[in-house]
């Protein structure tokens, strides 16, 4: 089964060019524009791994509090952030190359 990768970004370029690369990989991939959305997906959709920006309005965060089941990969442009959740597998810093976000992907859909 093809895994299911849920996008969230409210810049509309980025997150359709992160859904774009998904794509290309082999991947299912949904696309949402905040925290609202995301939840409201994960409550009707088979979703595999989450690939969020925190700093949507800070709504990455509440995903993180709220869907606590899934593996995540956070792309952002900012660098303070540090976490010990276990489910945030990776961080990859925008822009990002698309080998590098797709390995951290692939290594996060592993384990």
């Amino acid at each position: 089964m093809t895994a299911r990768i849920l996008v969230m970004d409210d810049n509309e370029s980025v997150r359709q060019s992160t859904a774009e690369i998904l794509v290309l990989a082999g991947y299912e991939v949904g696309q949402a524009t905040g925290p609202d959305e995301v939840l409201d997906r994960l409550a009707g959709e088979r979703v595999d791994l989450l690939v969020l920006d925190l700093g949507v309005d800070r709504g990455g965060l509440r995903v993180l509090d709220e869907a606590t089941e899934l593996p995540r990969v956070i792309i952002t442009s900012g660098t303070d952030y540090e976490f010990s959740d276990p489910r945030v597998c990776a961080f990859v810093s925008k822009p990002f190359a698309p080998d590098l976000f797709l390995s951290e992907v692939a290594r996060c859909l592993r384990t």
